[in-house]
């Protein structure tokens, strides 16, 4: 694998960082360049860059985004600044470590704490010579009792991520659904679920996702977030069965989440009687849920007005 590789498939999360890197460092040039002409009129300037010694098994690259040390350790920041792909298990062993007892972490600082905490961890999954370790440790990460829950949900998502990438295993499999099922009252249900819908096992356990999804959607107990994933995997699935347990978000409190993904599961899967009863109700006073009864309403004319 070559680094264009890595920049590629991590470009969407990187790119604004280094973007806003690129322009600082432009304008701190400009600006010295600007007070050495002040200083000394005579002098010229270089560029220099450091090169890290050949010999050493943890070769310098550079950062994307800098890690900075109130996000992490500093021997954490240390080993973010380097290349995963030509690292070693026990290089690795100290950001495992840093993440699975949440070290640092603390409620005030969560913020900063978790920018970190994702960092790391797609620093780790560019590692991708370790794929048994990694699937690991992320299982672990998102299964742990002990640690913040925001960091069991970045866990999942980068779970989520390196499934859709690579043919992981069935250890990755097993920790979406425990996770799914065991954790119905939080938003990891949803995120799990998610991850499963589309990683490499979507195919083999359609059926699977398909009966939970609608389970988890009309579970009065689960979290509203959990709820919301569940009706977009529907409605992008096409499951005719979410129909009127889409509808029931409209005659009961519902999130904001909730009912957008409810009125795509209107528009995909509905029937012209459901254009009928969405058409009954007043446009939606609150601006995104409007929107998406507008291009619920537009999809179910097109269809039903052609077929008619």
């Amino acid at each position: 694998m070559n680094g264009s590789g890595w920049w590629n498939r991590n470009r969407k999360q990187y790119a604004l960082p280094a973007a806003c890197l690129t322009g600082a460092l432009v304008w701190m040039a400009g600006n010295h360049f600007q007070n050495s002409r002040k200083a000394n009129p005579q002098s010229s300037t270089t560029a220099t860059a450091s090169i890290s010694p050949e010999g050493a098994r943890l070769r310098r690259t550079e950062p994307l985004q800098e890690p900075l040390e109130d996000r992490t350790p500093h021997e954490i920041a240390e080993t973010l600044r380097t290349d995963p792909r030509g690292t070693q298990q026990e290089d690795r062993s100290g950001v495992w470590r840093f993440l699975k007892d949440a070290e640092g972490w603390k409620p005030e600082k969560e913020t900063a704490w978790l920018l970190g905490a994702d960092e790391a961890l797609s620093w780790l999954r560019g590692a991708e010579h370790a794929a048994a370790e990694i699937e690991t440790s992320l299982c672990s990460l998102a299964l742990a009792q002990n640690i913040p829950a925001a960091l069991r949900e970045y866990a999942l998502q980068h779970l989520s991520l390196w499934a859709e990438e690579h043919a992981a295993g069935i250890q990755v499999l097993e920790t979406f659904k425990q996770t799914c099922l065991s954790e119905e009252t939080s938003s990891l249900a949803g995120i799990a679920l998610t991850g499963l819908y589309r990683s490499c096992f979507s195919t083999q356990e359609a059926a699977w996702i398909r009966t939970h999804s609608l389970s988890l959607a009309a579970a009065a107990r689960a979290h509203p977030k959990a709820r919301a994933a569940a009706l977009e995997i529907l409605a992008q699935s096409g499951v005719q069965d979410a129909e009127p347990i889409a509808r029931s978000f409209f005659t009961k409190e519902a999130t904001l989440d909730e009912k957008i993904s409810a009125l795509q599961v209107l528009g995909r899967v509905g029937t012209a009687e459901t254009l009928g009863w969405l058409t009954s109700f007043s446009k939606d006073p609150e601006p995104l849920t409007a929107a998406a009864q507008h291009q619920a309403l537009q999809t179910l004319r097109a269809r039903w007005i052609l077929a008619e």
